[in-house]
């Protein structure tokens, strides 16, 4: 078993993802079952629940499972438990002791009608009233374990209540660095470095699972009598995110390291399937470009453009509406370049930018921009396209002249007057292009985070696509939410690791009263 001393050196390593959003309860699709391999096994460990994934749901379950009395093993790919909730800022929660501290009293009817609206009523509302008021409890059940919050708002004036609670410090590093910890003190048998294969099979029943020590090469069988899957879903297996979900994947870029242990295994049972959606991000692809170029191309609000050289969106919606809905304003194009010009290359080295991103502060000079636009610009890089003028801009993007002269001009004359009257956007992101060298970038997705594809019953249990239980196999986190159907709800930010916790502790509780 792993001590805390060998946990923390993992820990220290650690670096985690964000939390994203799926679909709904009726199954699209159910694949053909495939052929279990046959392994050679070296060791064979036996335990009353094994759980596939170490992140925010995965550790969740393994501790209310461990505290109810089972044997847990937990198996965990990477070096060290966090997962994608380790980079999260807060949770979601109603009904919570900090909330009541501050004299917060939302109507438990608001919240499940902000929700339902927001999905155009696409949600599964027995899910909503289960989730959500269990959800102050789980606020308060991560204090019990230690998590220290700092405060409870409306998250940045975007959520609809105050229903966001800060991680103290503002990540969720540290806060799952206690409940790892948590996880090691209930005495959880934690497998780092230990890829989950396959499950395992025995007369037609799950016993278990097949799984990898990359730390010794041993080849393990864990002998149990109910699995539950939280493998963080499949952002690294872009042929699945083309099969499940709406996004366009050419040209795209994979992320993390979750390539869908938990789907493969699920699918593998029988399992029906929800629609899938997901957080993603863009970038600029391909070989050359200089990665201040391309954060300024994708995470500043500057004018963007369609393949036809029109204007589709207003470019502040990464800040006032954050990435989900700047992603589905982007994608929705079948090209989108962002826009700079000699002047603001300028502004941002001298001035300072407007959006904070990673190491980017706003406010703060970024140095080297234009050679790194111009570096580049002379790579060779299929996304990113120079001129002199206007007019030579077009002609490298491939785009009609006179559609996006007019279009940065009318652009301009908005930005003159300090009024976005087509979109909307805010005033003091309003910058026109006025002096050459022109750059356009080509913005490309990146796959965060998936959300969703595992169907499960209102306890967490993975079903067939007629809804019937698959004995012994369970699933929580984003291998399995049915919250979302494409966008993620900033109205009630926090809300993904929020069901992380939920359906961790959920799923635990089902497959407990199985044994």
């Amino acid at each position: 078993m792993l001590d805390r001393r060998d946990f923390l050196k993992g820990t220290a390593a650690t670096a985690g993802a964000a939390a994203l959003l799926s679909g709904s309860q009726i199954a699209l699709a159910e694949e053909a079952t495939p052929a279990i391999p046959e392994y050679s096994v070296d060791e064979e460990l036996d335990a009353d629940i094994v759980i596939v994934g170490g992140g925010g749901s995965g550790m969740a379950a393994a501790i209310e499972a461990s505290e109810l009395g089972a044997k847990v093993v937990l198996l965990e790919k990477s070096g060290a438990l966090g997962g994608n909730a380790s980079m999260t800022e807060g949770i979601f929660g109603v009904g919570s002791p900090m909330q009541a501290e501050k004299g917060v009293d939302i109507p438990f009817s608001h919240v499940i009608e902000e929700e339902m609206v927001y999905t155009n009523f696409r949600t599964w509302g027995p899910l909503l009233i289960k989730y959500f008021g269990a959800s102050g409890g789980n606020v308060q059940w991560l204090m019990d374990h230690g998590v220290a919050f700092k405060e409870v708002s409306n998250y940045r004036g975007i959520s609809s209540f105050d229903c966001f609670h800060w991680w103290e410090g503002n990540r969720g590093r540290e806060a799952f660095a206690t409940i790892a910890n948590c996880t090691v003190d209930a005495g959880v048998d934690v497998h780092l470095n230990t890829e989950a294969q396959d499950l395992v099979f025995e007369d037609g029943k799950i016993t278990g699972v097949y799984a990898l020590s990359a730390d010794d090469g041993k080849q393990l069988k864990v002998n149990a009598k109910a699995v539950i899957l939280a493998s963080g879903g499949f952002a690294a297996d872009l042929d699945r995110v083309s099969q499940m979900t709406w996004l366009n994947v050419e040209g795209c870029r994979p992320s993390g390291r979750n390539n869908g242990a938990g789907i493969k295994m699920a699918l593998s049972a029988g399992c029906g399937t929800t629609s899938v959606c997901g957080l993603y991000k863009t970038t600029v692809g391909g070989e050359g470009v200089d990665s201040k170029a391309s954060s300024i191309a994708c995470f500043q609000p500057l004018l963007m453009v369609n393949e036809y050289g029109l204007r589709f969106a207003r470019e502040d919606l990464n800040i006032t509406s954050y990435s989900a809905l700047y992603f589905n304003a982007v994608h929705t194009q079948r090209k989108c370049f962002s826009l700079i010009d000699k002047s603001i290359i300028d502004l941002f080295s001298n001035g300072g930018i407007m959006y904070s991103f990673g190491t980017m502060v706003e406010g703060q000079p970024v140095e080297g921009l234009p050679e790194a636009f111009e570096a580049s610009a002379e790579s060779g890089n299929p996304n990113v396209f120079r001129g002199d003028t206007i007019e030579e801009l077009a002609e490298a993007m491939g785009v009609d002249a006179e559609i996006l002269k007019d279009t940065v001009e009318r652009y301009n004359s908005m930005c003159e007057k300090g009024e976005d009257t087509d979109f909307g956007k805010l005033p003091q992101y309003l910058v026109p292009l006025v002096e050459g060298p022109y750059y356009a970038l080509i913005q490309i997705p990146t796959v965060y985070v998936t959300i969703g594809g595992i169907d499960v019953d209102i306890n967490n249990q993975v079903v067939k696509a007629d809804g019937t239980q698959i004995p012994g196999l369970f699933a929580a986190g984003v291998d399995c939410c049915k919250l979302y159907k494409e966008t993620y709800n900033y109205q009630l930010s926090g809300g993904m690791i929020g069901y992380c916790i939920y359906s961790g502790r959920t799923a635990a509780q089902s497959a407990f009263a199985t044994l």
